[in-house]
């Protein structure tokens, strides 16, 4: 109930709901989806900060538009192109290396301006990262919320000495894309997914799918690079 309080009222601190690239809803010939659509505009925008050439941080925006509970039990992001360049949703032991990376490379960024302490100032990308190699829902969650917001936050102690246990870690965090999430009526929410991109030539769309607890498909088109 406390990491649920926490993150509602991060997420009414926000500036924003909209994200930079605004998602478009896909029709469907499904007739039970038809019956009974879900009003919910999707957004997303890049966290250029932890994103290169190769790997994308991207930040998914949910925001319901009517008086229905949106709820998902599974979503699916797919960068397929004509071309068939392959990609990968990071998760696991893959994240939790990833995030220790860019914590490190933070760290020695900032060693100069903030000596002891581990991550400072973080932006919501940072606090992401250093939710995952904590292991902690609810830093995650500050980190989700913290992104669109003008709020500035620091981590007193660092992060050195709180790396996830590689054998124990969650699949993917709570608050990541792949993880079942809710929308509620009239709300916002927000969820994050790491993609990587070998070849480093990114689709230029991507297509989102999200099937809800009673079996309902919602398709939402996103174009990450026009």
């Amino acid at each position: 109930m406390k990491k649920y309080i926490l993150l509602c009222l991060l997420l009414a601190s926000c500036a924003s709901k909209e994200l930079a690239i605004k998602g478009e809803k896909m029709a469907t010939a499904d007739a039970v989806d038809q019956a009974n659509p879900y009003n919910v505009e999707v957004s997303a925008d890049i966290i250029r900060e932890f994103s290169d050439d190769y790997n994308l941080l991207l930040q998914i925006n949910f925001v319901s538009k009517d008086g229905k509970w949106l709820r998902v039990d599974n979503a699916e992001l797919d960068l397929s192109n004509a071309d068939n360049e392959p990609f990968n949703i990071i998760v696991g032991k893959d994240l939790v290396t990833w995030a220790e990376a860019k914590a490190e490379e933070r760290r020695m960024g900032l060693h100069n301006k903030s000596v002891g302490v581990g991550l400072t100032a973080l932006t919501g990308g940072a606090l992401i990262v250093a939710g995952v190699i904590s292991n902690s829902d609810a830093l995650t969650a500050v980190g989700t919320a913290a992104y669109t917001g003008a709020a500035v936050y620091s981590v007193v102690d660092g992060v050195q000495g709180a790396k996830a246990n590689a054998q124990g870690v969650a699949r993917v965090p709570e608050t990541h894309l792949y993880s079942p999430f809710s929308v509620p009526s009239m709300s916002l929410a927000k969820r994050w997914v790491l993609i990587n991109v070998p070849s480093g030539r990114i689709s230029r769309q991507a297509h989102l799918k999200l099937k809800t607890i009673e079996g309902q498909t919602l398709d939402y088109k996103l174009t990450l690079v026009k």
